[in-house]
């Protein structure tokens, strides 16, 4: 059970479910080749970035100062201003070149 919190935390922070339209919406001018070769280059900078935030990242809170429940906080209040402006979104329509 212990360590079964740690793979559902990181399973909820990944959604890996939910990036799969955005995936299929960046990647569908390429063809498969090139796609596979997407998926494995997020999957290594996603398992790289994990990997050096699971080692590293007490101690470089610790030599710049920052304590968890700081870091919480920060977080909390990132993650309101970004709710407060999904109510404000405006309709008009832009468009993306690739």
């Amino acid at each position: 059970m212990e360590l079964s919190k740690p793979f559902i935390s990181l399973l909820a922070l990944i959604n890996p479910l939910g990036a799969i339209p955005a995936f299929l919406a960046l990647t569908s001018h390429l063809d498969r080749r090139e796609s596979s070769q997407a998926i494995t280059t997020a999957a290594i900078a996603t398992s790289v970035v994990i990997a050096s935030s699971a080692l590293f990242g007490e101690g470089l809170l610790g030599f710049l100062g920052i304590s968890v429940p700081a870091l919480q906080v920060g977080g909390g209040i990132l993650l309101f201003i970004v709710a407060v402006g999904m109510f404000n979104v405006s309709t008009r329509q832009t468009q993306v070149d690739f």
